[in-house]
């Protein structure tokens, strides 16, 4: 928690919690133009599922194109194989979609 307040704020701190929440990705939705790919893991403890999906519903209602990438099996880092074989795919066709590239995946 000490290097958690150092770095990133301590939200009883008014100032701080201001500071924090500009940072926020939910306080830039408005500024996010271009398409997103949002990963998380359902099993991270350093950021909660509810943060991820907040972000999710916040630029599908304001018409950002955005995909979703939610790994029941992952925390806050992709460790298993499997995972990664699947988030590099799904990163893979995003960049292909969004930067006229090609892919090597079909699914």
């Amino acid at each position: 928690m000490n290097n958690y307040l150092r770095y990133f704020g301590d939200p009883e701190i008014p100032e701080q919690k201001a500071d924090m929440l500009a940072r926020s990705p939910i306080s830039r939705v408005d500024d996010i133009t271009a398409p997103v790919l949002l990963i998380h893991g359902a099993n991270d403890v350093r950021v909660t599922r509810r943060h991820a999906d907040r972000v999710f519903e916040a630029l599908r209602a304001r018409g950002t194109e955005v995909e979703y990438l939610l790994n029941e099996n992952e925390g806050h880092w992709f460790i298993d194989t499997d995972s990664d074989i699947e988030l590099y795919g799904v990163l893979e066709r995003f960049l292909a979609r969004h930067l006229g590239g090609r892919s090597s995946t079909t699914t």
